[in-house]
């Protein structure tokens, strides 16, 4: 499998790039996690079908904090994608702490 994990085996252009998801790390549990974005007036029904799936063991609506959290992180995943293609340069930490 070349070091690839499940999610980028299935989402190869995933912006959050490749990670060590060794059992002995604890981190991948042999469980995909999946996010869904449905308009709010079909949430209700949206939920409703999730959950009557037999394979779905889960199913959570997010907050908005958890929104725009996850919203953050996705766009700070492209930025560093962006900067391992030479596209941008992203600050170094010490560039970064000197204008704070």
């Amino acid at each position: 499998m070349s070091g690839r994990t499940r999610a980028n085996r299935w989402f190869p252009d995933s912006p959050f790039g490749q990670f060590d998801t060794s059992p002995e790390l604890g981190i991948f549990d042999g469980k995909m996690k999946v996010v869904v974005e449905i308009a709010d007036h079909e949430a209700a029904f949206g939920m409703k079908v999730l959950k009557s799936l037999s394979f779905v063991k889960k199913t959570k609506a997010m907050s908005s904090s958890a929104e725009h959290l996850w919203k953050d992180l996705q766009e700070a995943a492209e930025q560093v994608r962006l900067h391992k293609l030479g596209k941008i340069k992203l600050k170094t930490a010490e560039e970064f702490l000197r204008e704070l």
